[in-house]
């Protein structure tokens, strides 16, 4: 069985490490998998490069790609006789056009069960040959954790880390944005960050319900719900601004209560009550020092349903893992044994808590051992293969692919 990887540029290289990984899964499995690397190449060779092995049996991407037609407007199911499974892992409605552009026999996995939601409502449920939940797997080997708390603190001189861009609210988000639904935005915003967390459509649906503009009302004309549409589509503004203003209340949180963040990322100059900064840094060395670290903090991106690479990252490399509640965290980990939970309704009294479980070396190494083991076990890339291969099955008898998955 063969499987083609496409692997395109990456910020920090993490994208790219997304598909290593899960190659080395496919290869654990007994594929031939081959990865072509088009952060130099030209993506106009596709075709030529998918053809040069031999017939594939399932065709994967990362955000990317998926989207692509050769000169004849042939997609990649076309040109391979394949399913091929899109892994997109954020938020979708910052790219809509990219969505608009996907063929209809693209295998769609969201890493946010709202995200499917959302694709299913301005898309139509069957848009796609299958769009479903798929979450991140960790980056990185497993480490040996050692056989003491004192050992395991040894090797880890770094308190706290937490790997995050500082982000800021800011104005030119929108722009654009007509005076007349700027009101109704400011609602959906200022609900969403009033709650513990809602889906950014939902948060905006609920603003619009309440200015008389109701999405779901009966007895709305075509030329109606397509303009409630194209307000609808803009979700993405609601969820980058709540994201940013998050990530604001939190520092500014762990600044109070007297969190010492060792920081990693953009935008964190001249910032203050910062134990560190170690600037931006590729992949590989972000995972270095999660290796190095006791605690390590990260923050879901308001993805309130979903995950996020970090805290699975930190887990393999054997740090104690804090993060703001999300239902996959709650339902895949045990909370505060496991990892760490904190919420943004009592985001004070949990930091604090947070930081007493910080100083407390035997509780945060049994919670790294723990939090190790399960990742370990079920949330690495590799677990995540499985589920490739179950999509790429249920595609390849829907649309009569000639894939050997097809049998």
């Amino acid at each position: 069985m063969r499987v083609a990887l496409l692997k395109g540029q990456s910020v920090y290289g993490v994208l790219r490490a997304f598909v290593d990984d899960v190659a080395a899964g496919f290869v654990a499995r007994g594929w031939d998998a081959q990865i072509l690397d088009f952060e130099h190449n030209n993506v106009a060779d596709l075709p030529k490069l998918l053809a040069a092995g031999g017939p594939l049996d399932l065709v994967f991407s990362v955000n990317a790609f998926a989207e692509f037609r050769d000169g004849q407007g042939r997609t990649i199911t076309d040109l391979t006789g394949a399913p091929h499974i899109l892994q997109y892992v954020d938020y979708p409605l910052h790219t809509f056009t990219r969505f608009c552009a996907l063929p209809q026999s693209t295998a769609v996995l969201l890493v946010d069960h709202s995200h499917v939601r959302t694709v299913n409502a301005l898309f139509g449920e069957d848009r796609f040959a299958f769009l479903g939940f798929g979450p991140h797997g960790g980056l990185g080997a497993p480490v040996a954790m050692p056989q003491s708390a004192a050992e395991w603190a040894q090797q880890r001189p770094i308190q706290i880390l937490f790997a995050a861009s500082n982000y800021k609210p800011s104005d030119n988000l929108w722009e654009g944005i007509p005076d007349m639904l700027r009101g109704v935005f400011k609602y959906a915003v200022d609900m969403a960050l009033a709650t513990e967390w809602i889906a950014p459509l939902d948060a905006l649906d609920a603003a619009l319900a309440a200015h008389g503009l109701d999405p779901r009302d009966p007895t709305l004309g075509a030329a109606e719900r397509q303009d409630l549409r194209n307000i609808r589509i803009l979700a993405s503004l609601v969820q980058e601004t709540v994201r940013r203003e998050r990530r604001q209340r939190f520092v500014a949180a762990a600044r109070k209560v007297g969190l010492p963040l060792t920081v990693v990322g953009n935008g964190w100059n001249g910032v203050p009550g910062i134990a560190e900064n170690k600037g931006p840094v590729a992949i590989e060395e972000c995972i270095s020092l999660m290796r190095q670290a006791r605690l390590c903090i990260s923050l879901s991106g308001n993805f309130g349903e979903g995950s996020h690479e970090r805290p699975l990252s930190a887990m393999l490399a054997g740090a104690a893992v804090a993060c703001d509640a999300t239902r996959f965290y709650e339902q895949s980990f045990a909370p505060q044994r496991e990892i760490a939970l904190f919420h943004w309704m009592s985001l004070e009294a949990d930091l604090a808590r947070l930081t007493a479980l910080s100083r407390n070396t035997e509780a945060l190494f049994a919670m790294a051992e723990l939090g190790h083991s399960a990742a370990s076990r079920a949330h690495r890339w590799d677990n995540r293969v499985d589920t490739y291969l179950d999509v790429g099955r249920a595609v390849s008898r829907k649309l009569g692919l000639s894939s050997r998955l097809a049998a």
